[in-house]
């Protein structure tokens, strides 16, 4: 079947959309998905705007609706789209990669990434230690500790929430400190603190209610859950953290290496 529009003539096999007489042999949606990023990377659709409604860029493009929807579906898949429940499409900021590997507090990892980041308080208070917080911390049953919440964006847009515990024993030393600018570990060496190793744990999970409200997304949505222990020399726990990412805006890369196992003679030649 062969239809016609104001500027393409446009082959339809089955479900899928060519343009006759093209070189390109790409389909019509991924043509139009590529024009989209062309439009991102020059800028003409910026990092966090709403993308332009189906029936805008259905007419902006001179195609059908289903294929404008094809097209979003192939950059939502490849992180490049995100969608905002009853608001529309959005484009994505750059992900931030960090590196396994590496004892950085949250700012410091973003200072590296070169983007514009943002960072709002919204807590910054001596509560109850809780009994997970105590256990973490090595502190006694009825203590308290300084509490720092942090919602961090980078280019506008809320990239994930930081939980920071620390025994009010050294909390003091945070006498004038600013959460929106200092980063914790540093301020701690300048004190003469020796920062040496941390436990932490990664895992997939969803946001809490208020939570989701912070970063912008619906409850459903998956995001990373980060838990920190970390320790100052001779094993003495000194800060506890709880951070929650954006999952399509954050990642983790890691390198791994294989050490070279000796043959075992018990071993099978069929053994891997």
């Amino acid at each position: 079947m062969i239809y016609t529009n104001s500027r393409e003539k446009i082959l339809v096999i089955g479900s899928i959309q060519y343009m006759e007489n093209s070189k390109d042999k790409r389909t019509l949606s991924r043509q139009i998905a590529d024009k989209i990023l062309h439009g991102i990377e020059t800028g003409k659709y910026k990092e966090g705007e709403k993308l332009p409604s189906e029936r805008e860029l259905a007419e902006c493009f001179g195609v059908c609706r289903i294929t404008i929807r094809q097209a979003i579906e192939y950059l939502v898949s490849d992180d490049v789209l995100f969608r905002k429940q009853r608001r529309g499409t959005f484009v994505a900021g750059r992900k931030i990669i960090n590196s396994l590997g590496q004892l950085q507090g949250v700012t410091e990892e973003l200072s590296t990434q070169h983007v514009s980041m943002q960072v709002e308080v919204v807590e910054h208070e001596i509560v109850p230690a809780i009994k997970e917080i105590r256990r973490k911390l090595g502190i006694r049953e009825g203590a308290t500790v300084l509490k720092i919440t942090r919602l961090i964006s980078t280019e506008n847009q809320p990239l994930g929430i930081d939980y920071s515990y620390l025994p009010v024993t050294i909390a003091y030393l945070l006498d004038g400190f600013d959460p929106r600018q200092d980063a914790i570990y540093k301020l701690l060496e300048l004190y003469g603190y020796k920062i040496s190793w941390a436990n932490q744990t990664i895992r997939a999970g969803i946001p809490a209610f208020k939570e989701a409200e912070m970063l912008q997304i619906e409850m459903s949505t998956p995001v990373l859950k980060l838990a920190r222990t970390t320790y100052l020399e001779g094993n003495v726990p000194v800060i506890y953290s709880e951070t929650v990412y954006c999952a399509d805006r954050y990642q983790y890369d890691v390198v791994l290496e294989r050490k070279t196992i000796l043959a075992d003679k018990n071993l099978t030649s069929n053994s891997i």
